[in-house]
């Protein structure tokens, strides 16, 4: 039976389906990922649903506010047939692509642990890529979604109004009006001063579990409307300066060296895989553990991001990420920067980067050139297919071969920068494998043993080549993925990876629990290499006495910074939490309120970090003149 109803209610009922929608996929988000968010109290998740539907209403608005006006505006031919099926459709499909977004966030979710946000557009070509593989292998994702759309269909076509041949409109201009008035306010999240963004789920709980308040259109939304950053006047210009300029200055004390440098970051490696690292009994590493036992091993070393783009960046030029986007697809990616080639090769270095995807992927090989090197290569240069994963590109075992095999035929001294892949989503491994490596309690368990198994053989094939016993070996991981530990998702664990440096020659060796991370490490090694220089890096090099111990991270509109024992977030107006992680890992007790001094040392110092960096991005200053 058709209803009769207005303009006004036909809208309101559709929508409110739509928000639904929104409230089920909070529930399976959560449902899926109660392993990041553990000992939530049933009242607490009832609130965030609650709150929820205040950030669902404004990605509603937004991602309908064609079909809205267009449904509200008075004119002769919305009776159509015709009009009402462009209507239908428009609706169908702008709400299906922002129930996508969505879909995708409960499983993506637990490898970035953070609401998508527009960068996902940068990195389109790789994703339709491998779109393929995604969908078969999480086929039951596709049937949600599917049932999402039919929902939507379905409903649309039952509530459905007969219309009056002649339009009132003495009661259709106010109820546009109306309606534009609601929708604004819908919009902007209230009647506030100004609107809300995900800096306010906040005001709701901890950062750590805005995802749950938040929704996906919501991030992404925002995020395009934050690809350009802004002056920030937290302090006075030689007070920023004082505290933190990125300006750093390598004095040596002896010759230059020549050694070879080679860079090996592993996909996806947390630290809580890493034996060496952990008190667990268990391990996925043991080469690795064997290799930490005899180098300069770092038991506090953190990524700089979430993200491979993000390591790359971070690794060869010292610039965190401390913004929306990755630099190399944000606005100021054509901002003149020094990466670690451009500062090798005019001291006779032969330069090359390795990594076994598909020749593009995530544009590694445009950003290593620019970063200085002047070799790249990928599965394109490997040359057999017959060693293809299936998805992302070579295996690692057979590509870190490949490797070593070039890198004995370069001139010494060089550098090189070698990325493995297999340790990422799907995890796979050669099908001879599949019976030696157990599973694991995670599927990416496996892949971390493959790929363990796979460094042991690119060293014992390199120990055999004369260049060996005259390089530098740098062995990290690019960020945290999958993981098991409910320690490793919190603020402090969800960065956490191996660091080491190991030279045959055994003079480097011990532990340090200095906190370290991705940007000291270039300026390390043009330290270890006594190469005077002056350089911009948001980092300090490990072999430095004067260099501080700290950390600095940007997600979910949060930054972080932790010294040797506290670590500090701010939302770039206020600080939302202080802890003593030393005495507190799992971040229960926010102690801001107490820690007066250490509040305002930290967030002094974190504030002088962000201003600088935008100045430098603004200003292109992420070189040295």
């Amino acid at each position: 039976m058709l209803l009769q109803l207005s303009f006004l209610q036909l809208l309101l009922k559709r929508l409110g389906l739509v928000l639904i929608l929104y409230t089920i996929c909070r529930v399976i988000f959560y449902a899926l990922n109660r392993q990041i968010f553990p000992d939530l109290p049933i009242g607490e998740g009832l609130t965030f649903i609650l709150v929820g539907v205040r950030f669902d209403i404004v990605s509603v608005i937004y991602c309908n506010l064609l079909f809205i006006t267009l449904h509200l505006v008075p004119h002769p031919y919305r009776t159509r047939k015709g009009y009402e099926a462009f209507l239908k459709y428009l609706f169908l499909v702008t709400n299906g692509i922002a129930l996508a977004f969505m879909v995708i966030d409960l499983e993506y979710y637990k490898y970035t642990l953070k609401r998508t946000t527009s960068d996902i557009f940068d990195i389109r070509g790789d994703i339709l890529e491998l779109l393929p593989q995604y969908l078969a292998g999480y086929w039951y994702f596709v049937v949600l979604f599917i049932l999402f759309l039919a929902a939507l269909g379905w409903v649309y076509q039952k509530i459905r109004v007969t219309h009056p041949e002649k339009i009132n409109y003495r009661i259709q201009v106010p109820l546009l009006v109306i309606g534009a008035v609601f929708a604004l306010i819908g919009m902007r999240g209230g009647i506030q001063v100004k609107p809300i963004t995900p800096i306010n789920a906040g005001h709701y709980t901890e950062s750590s579990k805005s995802a749950l308040v938040t929704n996906t259109p919501f991030t992404i939304l925002h995020s395009f409307s934050k690809q350009s950053l802004s002056e920030l006047r937290y302090l006075p210009e030689a007070d920023r300066i004082r505290l933190f300029d990125a300006s750093y200055s390598l004095r040596p004390d002896g010759p230059p060296k020549t050694d070879n440098i080679v860079i090996i970051l592993l996909e996806s490696f947390a630290r809580e895989f890493v034996g060496y690292l952990n008190d667990r009994p268990l391990t996925y590493t043991p080469f690795l553990d064997s290799l930490a036992g005899h180098s300069l091993t770092f038991t506090q070393a953190f990524a700089n991001g979430k993200t491979s783009i993000d390591a790359v960046m971070a690794i060869t030029t010292g610039i965190p990420h401390l913004m929306e986007e990755p630099f190399m697809f944000s606005r100021y990616q054509h901002n003149q920067f020094s990466g670690l080639g451009a500062y090798l090769k005019p001291r006779g270095y032969h330069t090359s980067f390795f990594h076994g995807a598909y020749n593009g992927s995530f544009s590694f090989d445009d950003f290593t050139y620019s970063a200085g090197f002047d070799h790249y290569f990928g599965k394109d240069e490997y040359g057999n297919d017959a060693d293809f994963d299936g998805n992302w590109g070579i295996f690692d075992e057979p590509f870190f071969q490949f490797t070593a095999e070039k890198l004995h035929t370069f001139p010494e001294p060089f550098c090189a920068m070698l990325f493995s892949l297999s340790s990422h989503q799907p995890f796979t491994i050669p099908p001879r494998y599949r019976t030696t490596f157990d599973e694991g309690a995670i599927p990416i368990h496996k892949t971390i043993r493959y790929t363990d198994h796979a460094l042991r053989q690119f060293f014992n094939k390199a120990s055999k080549m004369p260049w060996y016993g005259r390089t530098l070996f740098v062995i990290t991981a690019d960020h945290t993925s999958q993981v098991e530990l409910p320690s490793s998702y919190n603020r402090i664990g969800m960065y956490g990876i191996p660091m080491l440096l190991f030279h045959p020659d055994g003079h480097l060796a011990g532990s340090s629990t200095d906190v370290v991370q991705h940007v000291d490490l270039l300026p390390s090694i043009l330290d270890y290499l006594n190469i005077e220089i002056d350089l911009v890096s948001f980092g300090r090099s490990v072999f430095d006495p004067k260099a501080g111990s700290e950390a600095v991270n940007y997600i979910n509109s949060i930054y972080q910074l932790q010294d040797d024992r506290y670590l500090i977030l701010f939302d770039g107006e206020r600080v939302s939490g202080l802890y003593d992680y030393r005495k507190d890992p799992d971040l229960k007790n926010n102690i801001s309120a107490r820690e007066i001094d250490k509040n305002r040392e930290l967030s002094t110092r974190l504030k002088a970090i962000l201003q600088t960096y935008h100045y430098r991005m603004i200003h292109n200053k992420l070189s040295q003149p």
